[in-house]
């Protein structure tokens, strides 16, 4: 081999470069010592497959950081036609243009018999300025794992800060609201 000849390890063998030239190469694959002519890229730390990995890993995290949920708890008031529960904790997760809010441990009436966790999902969401408003309309929310179309969440307005959120809607035909600070 002399000063014009290149000897490179790649994938598919090893491959002698020559007739190096500035942007122009010349060369031959040999595997399984048969010489057989193929197309070979230069080698290039990029074009490992460990950097390949490397590379797309680097992608996906990046990927998932733009589409990261944030999700904020709020405690505080829920107001349903008159009927009013302290403490209660609600989370709200806002993902792109959509947030779903979940009420939990709540009675919607002073008469309802056991306490449930209700999620409004699908809601609308869009943030300025570290301000997200909510709204939804005609939205079947879920008790537990089941879908409850007696109670449908119509005229949702809200807006939610990393301090605060504060709601306003139809449950049904009861007019309700929650207002909260953020639990720390």
């Amino acid at each position: 081999m002399n000063s014009k000849q290149l000897l490179y390890t790649i994938d598919e063998g090893t491959a002698a470069f020559s007739s190096v030239k500035s942007t122009h190469l010349c060369c031959t694959v040999m595997q399984n010592s048969i010489h057989q002519p193929r197309s070979v890229r230069p080698w290039s730390p990029l074009n490992q497959p460990c950097m390949k990995r490397i590379g797309l890993f680097i992608l996906l995290l990046f990927c998932s950081a733009v589409l990261y949920a944030q999700t904020t708890t709020y405690v505080g008031t829920l107001t349903v036609d008159g009927y009013t529960r302290h403490n209660v904790t609600a989370k709200v997760s806002v993902n792109n243009n959509s947030a779903t809010m979940v009420l939990y441990d709540v009675k919607f009436a002073r008469m309802m018999p056991v306490k449930v966790d209700a999620t409004i999902p699908k809601l609308h969401a869009s943030t300025t300025n570290g301000t997200t408003t909510l709204s939804g309309t005609n939205i079947v929310p879920t008790v537990g794992s089941k879908s409850h179309t007696k109670h449908i969440v119509k005229n949702l307005r809200g807006t939610c800060t990393a301090s605060q959120l504060s709601t306003t809607m139809m449950l049904g035909d009861k007019k309700t609201s929650f207002s909260g600070k953020a639990k720390r």
